[in-house]
């Protein structure tokens, strides 16, 4: 009797998700499209990155104005400025481990902006 039990929960076992896991990782390279203006990466991802080209990066000034910049692996740039609150507020939220994407306008102005912060990317290396 408890031979059939124990054959009959032994496949439901190997269903259940394993206990002890390593959390879920991405990896997310600078990425620049100067045509359609925008930029994303990770700031982990560039920092970690084997080549030395890449890099991503904005910044917030005391007096209400923020600037993100970025190069990819193949030296495309891009860039853009911003006075909009809702968007430097934004840049408080992000560390030298967070997501970022941008997107500009023909006059280099910010028009687009996600920061995130996950478990998944790369934190930054030595």
């Amino acid at each position: 009797m408890k031979l059939a039990k124990l054959a009959m929960v032994l496949p439901l076992l190997a269903l259940a998700p394993a206990v002890a896991q390593a959390g879920g990782k991405c990896t997310s390279p600078v990425t620049v499209d100067a045509t359609n203006r925008w930029a994303r990466g990770a700031l982990g991802s560039a920092r970690n990155s084997t080549d030395a080209i890449q890099n991503i990066y904005c910044t917030v000034y005391s007096w209400g104005y923020a600037f993100c910049s970025a190069r990819d692996s193949a030296s495309v740039t891009g860039s853009c400025g911003t006075s909009d609150p809702v968007y430097v507020n934004m840049l408080q939220a992000m560390t030298s481990d967070s997501y970022v994407y941008f997107g500009w306008d023909a006059a280099g102005t910010c028009t687009n902006l996600i920061v995130q912060n996950s478990s998944c990317l790369d934190p930054k290396g030595p």
